[in-house]
């Protein structure tokens, strides 16, 4: 049995309509059902958040010991990174042009002035070698130095690399420690956390797992962004080197 809103008479259950003033029963019910649904939502909503967020600050003071670990993985990764990237090449160019350079000069300087006259074939010879051996010498160096700088890299990326391994299993085995974890091991540093706290304070998502993915659709978008800027700059100058292009070739067809 329930009550029409407007007489306050007491309806059957089953009427849609009050038989005293025919006002409408269901739309009534259905409005005072989603109300109450709303709130429920809201409710359960608030509190998965305020969960989520006590769990998040209680991870944060537990993984904030490792802080330091997790700021030099970041760095080795960086390193790593910057490392693989495989040396210029354009030294070693250099070089060879230079002893190439060094041995053509040898050769002109040794070879005209002695077949001209025999008695400057010791003459040409001295300053062709000086001059093959100033230039030549410099090629060497530069390849020598290239040799050294990927060997150091090298170096560098392997100990880099045994590092950024030591400290995944330290840190791998300190996350075990935790227990049950609400994110993943690579959502653990206690930078990532903070941020997804954040999001789950402002109202954005109502637990850690809807928080992590507005993070990367913000982290999408940003990049876009920044794709989208560089290239409008990158359109701006083609179009600013086109004009000085054109200015360019006007004023040379008037100069003729």
């Amino acid at each position: 049995m329930s009550v029409c809103k407007k007489c306050s008479k007491e309806v059957p259950e089953g009427f849609k309509f009050c038989p005293e003033c025919g006002a409408s029963i269901s739309d009534e019910i259905i409005s005072v059902s989603q109300s109450n649904i709303q709130t429920t939502e809201f409710k359960t909503g608030e509190k998965e958040r305020t969960e989520s967020m006590a769990e998040l600050n209680k991870m944060g003071v537990y993984f904030s010991k490792k802080q330091a670990q997790y700021d030099e993985y970041d760095e080795c990764l960086e390193k790593i990174e910057k490392l693989s990237n495989p040396a210029s090449k354009g030294g070693l160019f250099f070089a060879i042009l230079l002893i190439a350079f060094g041995l053509m000069g040898f050769l002109v300087m040794f070879i005209v002035p002695a077949a001209s006259d025999p008695s400057m074939a010791f003459a040409g010879f001295c300053m062709g070698s000086a001059f093959g051996l100033f230039f030549a010498g410099i090629g060497v160096l530069i390849i020598l130095s290239h040799n050294s700088t990927v060997k150091r890299r090298k170096k560098e990326l392997e100990e880099a690399s045994k590092r950024q391994e030591e400290l995944a299993f330290e840190l791998e085995e300190y996350f075990k420690g935790y227990g049950y974890c609400v994110v993943g091991m690579e959502y653990s540093n206690p930078k990532i956390t903070a941020m997804i706290y954040d999001v789950i304070r402002q109202g954005r998502a109502n637990n850690p797992k809807e928080a992590i993915k507005v993070l990367l659709e913000d982290a999408h978008r940003s990049e876009m962004e920044m794709m989208a800027a560089k290239a409008v700059t990158e359109a701006q100058a083609a179009k600013t080197g086109s004009g000085v292009a054109a200015a360019f070739c006007a004023a040379s067809f008037f100069l003729k």
